[in-house]
């Protein structure tokens, strides 16, 4: 599965678009690759555009080393959000089983199934 990375000037946010069927290895590379050299603004809001990618070949299992994996990035991630938006509803649903399971990360996640909306919670400032 491709993954792409680029800043987005005008939004201000880091958007990923992934493509394929994802595993959880590339996209644990791509969180390496942002958070883990300590060159990103830690509040920057991230989109992580999985509409043209398919999740649902992930198990719950997958899902969740996919979050403990990450966990010694957690330092380095910042309080800033992060959104997924998908493109079937049964990718909503691994995005929101994500979205479960990384309750206890420093940054806010939230899956979305549309575009604007993933853009306006991004854009919404934090509370607490």
């Amino acid at each position: 599965m491709p993954i792409t990375t680029r800043f987005d000037e005008e939004l201000r946010i880091i958007v990923h678009v992934l493509t394929g069927e994802l595993t959880p290895d590339e996209v644990l590379e791509s969180q390496q690759e942002l958070y883990g050299n300590g060159d990103h603004d830690p509040a920057i809001a991230v989109l992580w555009d999985c509409r043209d990618a398919k999740a649902t070949n992930l198990s719950f299992t997958d899902m969740s080393e996919l979050v403990q994996r990450s966990k010694p990035l957690w330092s380095t991630m910042g309080t800033g959000r992060t959104a997924i938006l998908t493109g079937s509803i049964a990718d909503y649903g691994m995005g929101r089983m994500y979205e479960l399971l990384s309750e206890q990360m420093p940054r806010e996640v939230r899956a979305f199934q549309r575009y604007d909306e993933a853009l306006t919670w991004l854009k919404e400032p934090r509370l607490g």
